[in-house]
């Protein structure tokens, strides 16, 4: 709907550019503690094959199925950055948006 939903004034100031690992250079990477590194990359990897997944999905669906990595990766850090999570047992699955902490 564009500027005529009732999300977009939220959508307009979500930020364009995160700076969490998953993000980083290379370079920048490399200036991490060895453990942080190696969990960036494992993110990465994650992301790389939910970013496959969720394209095979939009194609079988007979949706467009153009979704840049780039594009997908800002989706992902806006929800990820605005995730609560309810409990840590490693599933990931234990967790609420929200969307509202922004305006805190």
């Amino acid at each position: 709907k564009g500027s005529g939903s009732a999300w977009s004034s939220y959508l307009e100031m979500l930020p364009g550019v995160y700076s969490l690992p998953v993000c980083y250079s290379g370079g920048e990477l490399s200036l991490l503690p060895l453990a942080v590194m190696r969990h960036a990359l494992e993110q990465r990897k994650r992301l790389a094959a939910l970013h496959t997944a969720v394209v095979q999905q939009l194609a079988a669906g007979h949706r467009a199925a153009e979704l840049p990595y780039e594009r997908f990766l800002s989706i992902w850090c806006a929800v990820n950055t605005r995730t609560v999570y309810l409990s840590d047992d490693g599933r990931g699955g234990d967790c609420a948006l929200a969307p509202y902490l922004d305006f805190l």
